[in-house]
């Protein structure tokens, strides 16, 4: 199989070696087929897209793709990369559009840093941006200039191609902005090829071929969604077919129904899809399902929980579900996506860590514990992962507890426009190593050459002395309580006479308040007795919804914003 230099080198090859062959098809949630595209057609497609950004836009300037999963996106994406633009892939508008929306704020907080010329989208999102500027006011750049929105779905093909001119960046992939406002992490060509070439030959070994189909409804302006769906299976020359997230969230049976219609299947997602699945997928659902195609399933982006991953295995495991299909991988879009993975590929390895000493900064395995930890890899063979005491700067024993610090080709160089984050993040030196090194800002450690990680620097909170992970609290919640699911609750802290004080919110709002109380109660109890830790404040609230970012991760700081500034309906309450 060739190696590409970039995503036009690939969809060239294709275009020219296997024109008629599928190279993206769309479903709905019921499995119907949306829309399909060959290679030969994409190309054309792209190139058509591709001449009319260069009427309206200079060379390097920025274009904001605004779509929901599909293949205009595709051909979007790589009509940028033909017109020597760069793309910046945006979560698609949701919900009612008004000055306030989290739609707008953050399409909004996109533009003034990355000083867009264009916004190219679907027909649905063009008429919504249309509407709200007429409403409210233009969409504009730095300089005031109200920005050009281009329906591409009534740009017509033609057979004419345009000049190839790549830029040397690929893409700007903007950061979800859990911890604050969001950064574009700058891909290159050079980052990407790394990474996906690395990720295939992983995948796709002398002994077995585990990508033959990829199946995704991952977001494609998230880095997961945007290389599992895109790029990797254009790369390799094989059909990806595409669902929305609303359509996994919705009816998650079609996402396994289709995996089961397919030969050689990589498909994976979140931790938090597999607990949906065993939750929302009927026993006559799964009557129909046929899981031995499923070749490879990559377990990402949130935090890995093995408990959910064992649920799935013994509710699916009848259906010809093998269990050393999946791959334990860490990433994050600072090294393109993927930074760490099990290559083994033999299944899932966990170990239980005595809880207490890992907040004192050890890993100190146990025969039982509340906290089991996956198993994530080692980093590719070009790259290099260091331990880091993030005060001393230097690298901790093996089992000791610090800062995960990558370096390699597939690290970014930095993010758009922001000099400080970018030296802050990407020009960090460890002593006795050479280079520099990418601060991910998460917590974990090395035991028997393989990573585990448990948590992040900026969320770890400590009371009281003790390093807490708020996923511990979090998990140990929804674990004991079934009716509660994934980004129903948050842990946080506040500082209270000059002490930090947990917090504790559950949105639930269907049940009695003698229910809620009880539900308030157990939690507290089951908290203090396996994490030793004494809540302050624990309330269920009605609304709104803990909010998330556009990858789905709960937004921690956006909770902890609208608690202190009392935007929480509360209808259930207790204090320490």
């Amino acid at each position: 199989m060739p190696e590409f230099n970039n995503a036009i080198e690939a969809l060239k090859h294709h275009a020219e070696h296997q024109g008629d062959s599928l190279a993206y098809k769309t479903i709905d949630s019921l499995g119907k087929i949306t829309e399909t595209i060959t290679y030969q057609a994409l190309w054309a497609r792209s190139h058509s897209i591709a001449k009319n950004i260069k009427t309206h836009a200079q060379t390097g300037d920025r274009i904001i793709l605004l779509y929901d999963n599909s293949i205009e996106m595709v051909a979007s994406l790589l009509a940028c990369m033909i017109s020597n633009t760069i793309a910046i892939p945006s979560a698609p508008l949701k919900g009612t559009l008004s000055p306030t929306s989290i739609s707008i704020a953050r399409l909004i907080s996109i533009t003034n840093n990355a000083n867009p010329s264009l916004i190219l989208s679907s027909e649905q999102h063009t008429q919504r941006l249309t509407s709200y500027s007429k409403n409210y006011s233009p969409i504009t750049n730095k300089t005031n200039q109200t920005i050009k929105i281009i329906n591409t779905e009534a740009i017509p093909i033609t057979s004419n191609t345009t000049s190839i001119e790549l830029n040397t960046i690929a893409y700007l992939q903007y950061t979800s902005g859990t911890t604050g406002t969001p950064k574009g992490v700058i891909i290159s060509h050079d980052n990407a090829s790394n990474n996906i070439n690395h990720l295939i030959k992983g995948v796709n070994t002398p002994e077995r071929q585990r990508l033959q189909t990829a199946v995704n409804w991952l977001p494609h302006h998230h880095d997961m969604g945007l290389i599992n769906a895109i790029l990797i299976p254009l790369y390799v020359g094989c059909l990806s077919v595409i669902l929305s997230p609303f359509s996994f969230l919705k009816r998650p049976a079609t996402w396994l129904n289709t995996i089961s219609n397919y030969p050689g299947v990589t498909s994976g997602a979140p931790c938090f899809a597999f607990a949906h699945c065993c939750k929302h997928i009927t026993d006559d659902q799964r009557k129909h399902l046929d899981l031995s195609s499923w070749s490879l399933a990559f377990v990402g982006s949130d935090s890995t929980r093995v408990e959910q991953l064992e649920t799935f295995i013994r509710t699916f495991q009848e259906y010809q579900l093998d269990p050393t299909i999946f791959h334990p991988c860490y990433g994050l879009a600072e090294a393109t996506v993927h930074a760490c993975g099990d290559w083994r590929l033999k299944g899932i390895e966990s170990h239980a860590f005595d809880a207490s000493e890992l907040q004192k900064g050890i890993a100190t395995t146990c025969a039982q514990s509340n906290k089991r930890l996956i198993a994530h890899g080692t980093p590719f063979n070009d790259h290099m992962l260091c331990i880091v005491d993030p005060y001393t700067q230097q690298q901790v024993p093996e089992k000791h507890l610090g800062e995960i610090c990558i370096q390699g080709p597939s690290i970014a160089t930095g993010y758009w426009d922001n000099p400080s984050a970018t030296d802050d993040t990407f020009q960090n030196t460890i002593k006795h190593c050479n280079g520099k090194f990418l601060r991910t800002g998460d917590v974990g450690f090395i035991m028997n050459q393989q990573l585990y990680i448990t948590g992040r620097i900026k969320e770890t909170l400590i009371i009281r002395g003790q390093n807490i992970n708020p996923d511990d609290i979090e998990w140990l919640i929804i674990k004991n309580h079934p009716q509660i699911q994934y980004g129903q609750v948050v842990a946080f802290s506040v500082e209270e006479n000059h002490k930090e004080q947990l917090v504790v919110l559950i949105h639930q709002s269907r049940h009695s308040q003698e229910e809620q109380l009880a539900l308030l109660k157990s939690s507290k109890t089951a908290i203090l007795d396996q994490l030793g830790i004494e809540i302050k404040i624990m309330s269920i609230v009605k609304s709104p919804a803990l909010p998330q970012t556009t990858s789905g991760k709960l937004n921690r700081s956006a909770c902890k914003n609208l608690y202190l500034n009392h935007q929480f309906i509360v209808t259930t309450n207790i204090t320490d």
